[in-house]
């Protein structure tokens, strides 16, 4: 037998400003995001939601709004209300990058990028970043 909440309990802080998730990367210490859910429990989501989809509400259930138009809106909502920060992450020039929403979007956009896109989409809708029991040892 299993308490449901001790499953499926979300942590709201963590759905909010968001859970640490690492990616290995490339060099000594692995790709650190700072990833909010993607729910509209998380206020900066369904703002940027609000923002960027709510106009086209109407395409979007008709299903009539151009796929890539779609992609460009859904880009510009993860990069002010799903990933909020990174660590670890190098520019071109091999310096440390500081995170800004701007420098997201861009890398959202690169079409060489799709798969760090792709990552932190899945990551934000992943239950076990943001389960009640997992917060106290994966963001402490």
């Amino acid at each position: 037998m299993a308490k449901l909440k001790a499953v499926f309990g979300v942590n709201r802080v963590l759905e909010n400003d968001g859970a640490w998730v690492e990616y290995p990367g490339g060099g000594d210490k692995p790709i650190r995001l700072l990833i909010g859910r993607m729910s509209k429990r998380n206020v900066r989501f369904k703002v940027a939601a609000e923002k960027y989809l709510a106009p086209h509400q109407k395409e979007i259930d008709e299903g009539t709004l151009d796929p890539d138009f779609s992609e460009s809106l859904m880009d510009r909502v993860m990069a002010e209300g799903v990933l909020f920060g990174w660590e670890n992450v190098d520019d071109d020039d091999g310096q440390p990058d500081e995170f800004s929403a701007d420098k997201a979007l861009a890398i959202f956009q690169d079409p060489d990028m799709t798969e760090f896109r792709n990552f932190v989409m899945e990551q934000s809708k992943t239950l076990r970043n943001f389960q009640i029991k997992e917060a106290a040892r994966k963001n402490s």
